[in-house]
């Protein structure tokens, strides 16, 4: 089976079954897809899957059915399966738009942006005032780098009403990521006003609070955030930079060491600490955490920018 990421996880909530007319007028057809609705309903998921197979068996052309196993599928992870079954109820039903919704998730979960962009930008010709389309668009081109696009379209699905926190969050992502901070900012906010407990938005408007050196509000929605999520070390390690900023040492040391306690790997946090504990000239425990942070650094490649610095405070307290 293919190994999902957090694409799948974000997606899985956009799948289900959607309420429309179906094509299939044979009665016995019928009830064995009712059945496998009610399958999938329950969480049966194999006997959902030989539901609506027995359904397609007698009728091949029953587009419903086809994109329901296509859910079911979805929901097991069974990604390669999903979009065969997406395929073919968009190959029966080219108007089918909750088949080509689901066909271009497959895409993103498959890292094939320019095929899902192709079918959201295809559900948005047909239905465009569909605000789940302007969405996945929107996502789809953030992971691109084309920010520009997507703002435009998730502006668009907020347009259509889609009083969604995560449409707010990605939007702020995207304006964040022009550096644009004001409009960032209003985005998160909304975000936070729809669920006041998205950490992520919390975090994010910290940081762009942060990057305008307003520090008490950062730590405001610093704070929240690990709350909220108390197990993700980067947002200690973005808290204590706020207290640092402050000069508020002992509340900096501690948030560091409570992302090490989170995160045992976290070279980061083992730098920050250092580079405090050097600022109060204990040059043996400055050296102590750099040491920790040089040995991570060196095992992570995605840390590899980070080397050259500690190394040079490291010469730098011999």
């Amino acid at each position: 089976m293919r190994k999902l990421g957090m694409r799948y996880v974000l997606a899985i909530c956009l799948i289900g079954v959607s309420a429309f007319f179906i094509s299939c007028d044979n009665e016995e057809v019928v009830a064995h897809y009712n059945r496998g609705n009610a399958y999938q309903d329950e969480g049966k998921f194999n006997r959902a899957i030989l539901a609506y197979k027995k359904a397609i068996e007698m009728d091949a052309n029953f587009a419903e059915a086809h994109y329901s196993l296509g859910n079911t599928y979805y929901r097991q992870g069974q990604i390669d399966e999903a979009a065969i079954a997406y395929r073919n109820a968009v190959r029966i039903q080219p108007d089918f738009v909750e088949a080509r919704n689901g066909l271009g998730l497959v895409y993103r979960i498959q890292d094939n942006d320019e095929a899902a962009i192709v079918e959201f930008k295809e559900v948005v010709n047909i239905a465009p005032d569909n605000p789940r389309a302007h969405y996945n668009l929107g996502r789809t081109y953030m992971d691109q780098g084309k920010f520009e696009s997507a703002i435009v379209s998730l502006e668009q699905a907020i347009h259509l009403n889609l009083n969604s926190a995560y449409a707010y969050y990605y939007l702020g992502n995207s304006y964040k990521a022009r550096d644009k901070l004001d409009q960032a900012m209003a985005a998160y906010k909304k975000a936070i006003a729809i669920n006041p407990y998205d950490a992520l938005s919390h975090h994010n408007m910290g940081i762009s609070l942060y990057n305008q050196e307003r520090f008490d509000e950062a730590i405001t929605h610093f704070e929240a955030a690990v709350r909220i999520s108390p197990r993700l070390a980067n947002l200690y390690n973005n808290l204590g930079k706020a207290y640092k900023a402050q000069d508020k040492l002992d509340e900096a040391v501690a948030a560091f060491e409570k992302a090490t306690s989170v995160n045992p790997s976290d070279a980061r946090a083992y730098y920050n600490l250092g580079a405090i504990y050097a600022e109060r000239g204990d040059n043996g425990d400055a050296m102590t955490q750099y040491k920790r942070a040089l040995h991570l650094a060196r095992t992570n490649s995605n840390l590899q920018e980070l080397i050259p610095e500690i190394e040079d405070r490291i010469k730098a307290l011999k």
